[in-house]
C-alpha cells in the first residue's frame, strides 16, 4: 500500500508541475496519449511495445497495463519507439490495468 501511495504522491506532484508550467500532462506523467479518428485509425503515444498482433486484435503494452484494440483488417501502419498507429475497422478498445 505504501508503494501505491508513494506513486500517487509522485504522480500528483508531476501533475502540479505540469499545470504550473502549462505543460501537457502526458509528457510529464508517463501516460499514453491515444487519439482515435472515427473507427478507422488509432494513434498511441508513449507505448511500450506490441504484446499480440493479428488482423482482428492488437494488444499494446503501456506503462499502466495494456490496451487491446479489436476490429477487422487491423494493420500497424506505423511504429516508432514512442508512437504506434493502427488502421482498419476498429470495433472496440479495452484498457486493462497492470496486475498487482
Amino acid at each position: 500500500m505504501n508503494i501505491t501511495n508513494g506513486k500517487f504522491r509522485s504522480d500528483r506532484a508531476k501533475q502540479e508541475i505540469a499545470d504550473f508550467f502549462g505543460l501537457p500532462r502526458d509528457s510529464i506523467l508517463d501516460v499514453p496519449k491515444m487519439v482515435i479518428v472515427g473507427n478507422v485509425e488509432l494513434s498511441v503515444e508513449n507505448h511500450l511495445g506490441i504484446i499480440k498482433y493479428t488482423a482482428n486484435s492488437v494488444t499494446i503494452a503501456i506503462p499502466q497495463g495494456k490496451v487491446t484494440v479489436r476490429g477487422k483488417d487491423l494493420v500497424i501502419s506505423g511504429i516508432t519507439r514512442t508512437l504506434m498507429e493502427i488502421r482498419g475497422r476498429i470495433e472496440s478498445l479495452d484498457l486493462l490495468p497492470e496486475s498487482d
